[in-house]
């Protein structure tokens, strides 16, 4: 029997705040693989963030490459390319009344990125929410191949404890 063990992890070299001096976020000059995926990540923030603020999903949508694929751990399917990408954040922005995600870190390397939040506001029905996750990117080239978000969807469940 495996015994898993929690971590608490220190941010070190490999580990950069969105907009930190040096992050490689933004006006990132493409070249290497993982310039290629900060640029990407930062691109997906201000993308989520157009969203949240009731803009459109189809700067995210415009991420994705053809066959992207695209979910997170409460779907029982995956999104596929831009058009799924852009059914998949509609439906998430029709979950939430308000919603508002900050990213704590972006951890870079060759062709993938993996940003931790923190998303906080009200589901659709009022009730306040408040959950942290983390969402892995797998870079083609300039564009999303995959995504996907991990968090305990318990979350969802809002402060009263039912759906």
């Amino acid at each position: 029997m495996r015994t898993l063990r929690t971590w608490r992890v220190r941010v070190h070299p490999g580990v950069q705040r969105p907009g930190a001096p040096g992050c490689g976020c933004a006006g990132t000059v493409p070249g290497t693989a993982r310039d290629m995926a900060a640029d990407i990540a930062q691109r997906f923030i201000d993308a989520l963030h157009t969203l949240e603020t009731g803009g459109s999903a189809d700067e995210l949508a415009a991420l994705y490459t053809d066959d992207a694929v695209c979910g997170n751990t409460t779907t029982a399917r995956t999104f596929d390319g831009p058009d799924g990408a852009r059914e998949f954040w509609l439906a998430y922005r029709e979950v939430f009344g308000d919603i508002h995600s900050e990213f704590r870190a972006v951890v870079r390397g060759d062709a993938a990125a993996a940003l931790e939040w923190t998303s906080t506001g009200t589901l659709s029905g009022g009730t306040p929410i408040a959950y942290e996750g983390v969402t892995l990117l797998h870079v083609d080239g300039d564009r999303i191949a995959r995504s996907t978000a991990y968090f305990d969807p318990r979350a969802m469940l809002g402060s009263t404890g039912a759906a």
